[in-house]
C-alpha cells in the first residue's frame, strides 16, 4: 500500500468527524510538501513514523522536529487565500470545548484536550484537588483525567476559546500556537501509553500479597515462574542497599527477609526496568546506573530519617526517572534538542518549552498506565517539586533528596552538602537537620559504588 494512504487515526478518533479531521490533516501534510514548507524527505520520515505510532501527520511532523507549531500557523495565515479551511484543522474542536462550562474552565485553569470513550483529558496548569476533579466530572458527565501542561499554553488557549467578552477567536499565529502545542501533548501521551504492559507476574504477586491468608510459598511460586524476575529479586536481596550479612541463594529465604509487600515492589521494579530496557533511542545503561544510585540513596535517606520501613522506597527511587525513557521513546528528535547540562526544575521548564510536557508528568502518565501504587506514581511525578504533592509526601521527599544526592559524585563532602540549600522543604517533611543530612550524604558517597555494583547483578 502507498504510504501516503495511511490515515494514522489514533484511539478515540474513529467518529465520522474525527476520521474526517485525520484525513484532512493527511492532505495538509502533502500540501506542505508541494508548497515547499517541508521537504519530501521529512514527509517520508513522518509517514514511516506514523505507520509505527499512529496519530495524525501534523503531530508526527512536530514530534520529529520538522515543524514548529508557530511557524506552521504563520505559514497557513500567509497562504490563507489558498488554504482557507486548513487553519481550522489546528483548532481544538468546539464539540470538545463545549464539554465543560466556561466558568469552570477559567476558574480551575483546566482545558478539555481530548476525549476517548468515557474519559476526557483535561490540561491543567497545576495539580487539581480531588474535589475540583469531581466537579469537572459532574459538569462533563464523564471521567476527567488531568494532565499538567505548560501554564502559558493553557492560559493562552483558555483566553482564546473562553474569552470573557464571548467573542469568537481570531485566526492569529500567537493565539493558535498554544492549541496546536497542546494537541501535540495529547499525541505524545498516547504514545507513552503504548509502551508494553507489565508481565502477568506483577499482577499475580500483587494479588497474592493482598490476600491476608497467603503464604510465602505461594508468592515464591508466582515469582519462580518468571526466572529473570526471580534472579533480580535475589540480586537486590544480596545488594549493598539491603545489607544482609550473608549471601542469599534461596528465593524463599529472600522473600522471608525482605517481606511480602517489599517483595512485590521489587518484582514491580524489576519488571518495569525490563520493559524500559527495550525502549528505543535511549542510553539505557546510563539511565540504569542513575536509577540504581537513586534507589540506594533512597534507602539511606529513609534510614537517616527513621523511616526505614516506608513502603516501596527502594523501588520509588529506582523508577523516579521513567518519564525520561518514555519521552525518548516517543519523541527522540525533540529530546535530542534539550540542554544535557540542565537538572531539576530547569530541566522541567526546558522540557515543557521544547517538548510540551516534562519527564515527571510523562512518567506519572506511564505509572498510571501501569497502575503503579500511589507512593511510586507520586514520587515519579513530584521528585523535582515535592511541595506540590498532597499525599505520600514522605516518600516523595525521600526520593527528591535521593535524586539530588546522586548528582554529587566526584565532589567533596563540603561541596556536595550545598545541595541541601535547595531542598529545605524535603528536609522539613522528614524532620532532618543539616547535620544529619550531611551524615547521610557521607554514607551515600561511601556506599554508592558498591550499590551500583551489587544491585540487579
Amino acid at each position: 500500500m502507498d504510504k501516503t494512504d495511511h490515515g494514522g487515526a489514533p484511539p478515540g478518533m474513529h467518529t465520522p468527524d474525527g476520521t474526517q479531521r485525520i484525513a484532512a490533516k493527511q492532505r495538509l501534510g502533502r500540501m506542505l510538501v508541494d508548497m515547499g514548507f517541508i521537504s519530501s524527505n521529512d514527509y517520508e520520515r513522518a509517514l514511516d513514523r506514523q505507520s509505527e505510532t499512529g496519530g495524525d501527520i501534523i503531530d508526527v511532523l512536530v514530534s520529529l522536529g520538522c515543524v514548529e507549531p508557530g511557524d506552521l500557523v504563520g505559514f497557513l495565515l500567509d497562504h490563507s487565500s489558498l488554504l482557507p479551511k486548513e487553519l481550522e484543522l489546528l483548532e481544538i474542536p468546539r464539540s470538545l470545548l463545549d464539554r465543560l462550562p466556561a466558568e469552570l474552565v477559567r476558574s480551575f485553569e483546566s482545558l478539555p484536550l481530548d476525549e476517548v470513550g468515557d474519559t476526557i483529558t483535561v490540561g491543567t496548569v497545576s495539580v487539581l484537588p480531588q474535589e475540583r476533579i469531581e466537579e469537572l466530572e459532574r459538569a462533563a458527565g464523564k471521567r476527567v483525567r488531568p494532565l499538567i501542561c505548560p501554564a502559558q499554553d493553557i492560559r493562552s488557549a483558555i483566553d482564546r476559546y473562553y474569552p470573557e467578552t464571548g467573542a469568537a477567536p481570531e485566526a492569529d499565529a500567537a493565539g493558535m500556537r498554544s492549541p496546536m502545542r497542546l494537541h501535540h501533548v495529547v499525541h505524545l501521551i498516547r504514545q507513552v501509553r503504548t509502551l508494553p504492559a507489565l508481565p502477568e507476574t506483577v499482577q499475580q504477586v500483587r494479588e497474592a500479597v493482598d490476600d491476608p491468608e497467603i503464604s510465602i510459598g505461594s508468592v515464591v511460586d508466582a515469582i519462580t515462574l518468571d526466572p529473570p524476575i526471580a534472579a533480580k529479586v535475589l540480586g537486590v536481596a544480596n545488594s549493598a542497599a539491603y545489607g544482609f550479612s550473608q549471601r542469599i541463594h534461596d528465593l524463599t529465604l529472600a522473600v522471608s527477609l525482605i517481606g511480602l509487600r517489599e517483595t512485590y515492589y521489587l518484582v514491580l521494579g524489576a519488571a518495569v526496568v525490563d520493559v524500559l530496557n527495550k525502549a528505543r533511542n535511549f542510553d539505557y545503561r546510563l539511565f540504569f546506573l542513575d536509577a540504581i544510585r537513586c534507589a540506594a540513596a533512597s534507602r539511606i535517606v529513609a534510614a537517616a530519617a527513621g523511616r526505614r520501613h516506608l513502603p516501596g522506597i527502594f523501588t520509588a527511587g529506582l523508577l523516579h526517572d521513567v518519564g525520561r525513557v518514555a519521552l525518548w521513546d516517543a519523541v527522540p528528535d525533540l529530546c535530542a534538542k534539550l540542554d544535557k547540562d540542565l537538572e531539576g526544575r530547569k530541566l522541567l521548564a526546558e522540557e515543557e518549552r521544547v517538548i510540551g510536557i516534562s519527564h515527571a508528568e510523562a512518567g506519572y502518565e506511564l505509572a498510571r498506565h501501569w497502575n503503579l501504587p500511589d507512593e511510586l506514581a507520586l514520587s515519579i511525578r513530584f521528585h523535582h517539586t515535592p511541595e506540590a504533592a498532597s499525599s505520600c509526601r514522605e516518600q516523595v521527599a525521600v526520593v527528591a533528596l535521593a535524586d539530588a544526592m546522586i548528582g554529587v559524585s566526584g565532589k567533596t563532602l563540603e561541596e556536595a552538602a550545598t545541595i541541601f540549600r535547595q531542598h529545605e522543604f524535603s528536609l522539613g517533611v522528614l524532620g532532618l537537620d543539616r547535620e544529619v543530612a550531611e551524615a547521610m550524604l557521607e554514607t551515600y558517597l561511601q556506599k554508592h559504588a558498591s550499590a551500583v555494583r551489587d544491585a540487579f547483578e
